[in-house]
């Protein structure tokens, strides 16, 4: 009878460390599924790496700005990095298809404020001051204009990192932002109210 006992104890004990640890590893799978914040925010911190298209994509080129680089954009602006991915499919809603870039600030009252992404297809732009389009955000509003300032497309944008990071999303769907998107070398600029960076060349490819 003890012996029964003993065994059915055992068995009690192995199958509830079974249950536990099957919750353990699946609760971070689905709360990955669930929320680009929260994914990001666990892969950090159990330093962990995601599916891509769940954490923005592949990086295509990532610029870091100091005090240090001849230039005080970093300082004026509080902006650390840009970065830009290349676009993704299978991700999660609002956009499984998109195409992201983040930007990096030195704290979260840096991160609110407004600012401007130009973007140019054409290498000459510096003599030519020709811009394809213009990424505009205030808050939680973001919006894509062609050069003649007329309205593409909406994006979505959210912050990360204690709020310091600004992730901008934007559909791959769209036939304009795709020029971008699949060129091999755009021309970047990031502009704030108190600084203008200098003309950022990035390769897609």
């Amino acid at each position: 009878m003890n012996k029964m006992k003993n065994f059915f104890s055992a068995a009690g004990y192995y199958g509830l460390s079974l249950l536990v640890g099957t919750i353990c590893l699946f609760f971070p799978l689905v709360f990955f599924a669930t929320s680009t914040k929260s994914s990001t925010m666990i892969a950090e911190i159990l330093n962990l790496k995601i599916y891509s298209p769940y954490n923005g994509g592949e990086i295509a080129q990532k610029i870091s700005f100091s005090e240090s680089d001849g230039s005080d954009f970093s300082c004026a602006s509080g902006i650390k990095s840009y970065t830009v991915r290349k676009p993704t499919f299978g991700g999660k809603q609002p956009y499984p298809e998109y195409w992201q870039l983040e930007l990096e600030f030195s704290g979260e009252k840096e991160a609110s404020k407004p600012l401007e992404i130009k973007i140019s297809l054409d290498r000459d732009v510096f003599q030519s001051n020709k811009w394809n389009f213009f990424v505009k955000f205030n808050g939680n509003e973001c919006i894509v204009y062609d050069s003649n300032q007329e309205k593409i497309c909406s994006g979505l944008t959210f912050l990360t990192k204690n709020n310091t990071v600004r992730c901008i999303k934007f559909p791959v769907s769209d036939k304009w932002l795709q020029k971008v998107y699949a060129a091999k070398n755009a021309i970047h600029q990031i502009e704030t109210s108190s600084a203008k960076s200098e003309l950022l060349s990035i390769k897609m490819k």
